[in-house]
């Protein structure tokens, strides 16, 4: 419980300060912000309710609500996940005291005895003694109490607080409307969408999560794939240096053989070897970021994707459904799009004045002159 507690703060950390998540706000993106960190990069920026503004991780485009970022979804799911990682590293951390024993001393600990058993509906913690009259009680009766430390994920998920309906305070969402794509209570269902088919979230709970792995598990192998192609690029600047030694090599003995005569040309082609190579460095640079870049969106959306399906509710899972989906067609696409660029490459070559036909006065470099062209290709296949 304790690696799990310690796995999951990894996930509560907001990318923007480094802290753990205050008030967790989900954008259409999916990635998960502080509101506070939102609303100072939206200041920063200038923006205004109902302008576009972008994603801090992602620069995905989204719409400011009318209230400002306050009116930003809530993601109750990270919050949810805060509290349970909270509570694993509780655990093993600090001795756990009886809250019925707590309330009974009025919070005097050193009088409670120290708790053994955890209610997951009420998510309090009991002694021996306390745990009993708990199951005795008729409204907690049926709850589930179980040893601390021993929950299992399924536990966990139990753990989480049921949302409720907006309209119908009381009443939970325990069914999922296909055709408006929503969570609704049992009223809801009676009173709008009876004629529709809706199905028990817990009956569809399964079918789902597997969606949202499977998704996930796609979305993890272009970020492999994009690694692959960061290895390329690493070999290719390799082959690249190669080159470039190897004309450096050749320069410098034409260099030596025409000393007197050619210093300034000499170093005029110098230059220009340098300037190619950092150019080329930078490119090959920005390109290595870029694909740093998305692995992290990819791998953040795996990440995410598989806590929501291991720890979350069935309300959370059907909460964040269609945006998974419709997250993971468009990363799905952004990788085609990427892989489907035509890269770019050059080709670097040196030649020889042929000092014996040059006059004796001439505006041509007398030690060589240097070529490059750029390549393109695609899956192997090079275009000129």
């Amino acid at each position: 419980m304790a690696t799990a507690g310690q796995e999951l703060q990894k996930l509560c950390v907001c990318c923007v300060c480094l802290k753990e998540f205050t008030d967790p706000r989900m954008l259409p993106c999916v990635h998960t912000f502080c509101l506070e960190c939102l609303k100072q990069i939206g200041d920063a920026a200038g923006k205004q309710p109902g302008e576009s503004a972008p994603c801090p991780l992602c620069r995905g485009e989204f719409v400011i609500p009318a209230d400002g970022m306050d009116g930003l979804q809530k993601n109750f799911f990270m919050q949810h996940l805060i509290d349970v990682k909270t509570m694993l590293l509780l655990n093993n951390t600090s001795v756990i005291h009886c809250d019925i024993c707590k309330t009974i001393y009025k919070g005097q600990k050193e009088e409670a005895k120290p708790a053994t058993m955890r209610c997951l509906e009420c998510r309090d913690n009991f002694c021996d003694f306390c745990s009993k009259a708990h199951k005795l009680q008729k409204l907690s009766s049926n709850h589930h109490v179980l040893i601390i430390g021993s929950e299992t994920e399924d536990d966990m998920r139990k753990m989480f607080p049921a949302k409720n309906c907006n309209v119908h305070k009381q009443q939970p969402l325990g069914y999922y409307c296909p055709e408006c794509r929503r969570l609704v209570c049992v009223s809801c269902l009676l009173e709008n969408h009876v004629s529709h088919k809706c199905k028990d979230v817990t009956s569809l709970g399964e079918e789902v999560r597997q969606t949202i792995e499977k998704n996930a598990l796609v979305i993890a192998s272009n970020a492999e794939e994009l690694l692959l192609r960061e290895r390329s690029i690493d070999q290719r600047k390799k082959e690249f240096v190669a080159e470039l030694m190897k004309m450096e090599c050749e320069i410098q003995k034409r260099y030596e053989e025409l000393r007197d005569m050619v210093d300034k040309h000499t170093s005029s082609l110098l230059e220009e070897i340098k300037l190619l190579k950092h150019t080329q460095f930078t490119k090959f640079q920005m390109e290595k970021e870029e694909i740093e870049h998305f692995r992290i969106i990819f791998k953040s959306f795996e990440s995410y994707s598989t806590e929501l399906c291991s720890k979350g509710s069935a309300s959370d899972v059907f909460g964040c459904f269609h945006d998974l989906l419709r997250r993971a067609e468009e990363l799905h696409k952004d990788h085609d799009e990427y892989l489907g660029r035509p890269r770019e490459s050059i080709k670097v070559s040196f030649k020889a004045t042929d000092t014996r036909a040059l006059p004796d006065t001439t505006d041509k470099n007398i030690v060589g002159k240097i070529k490059s062209k750029i390549y393109y290709f695609l899956n192997c296949s090079w275009h000129f």
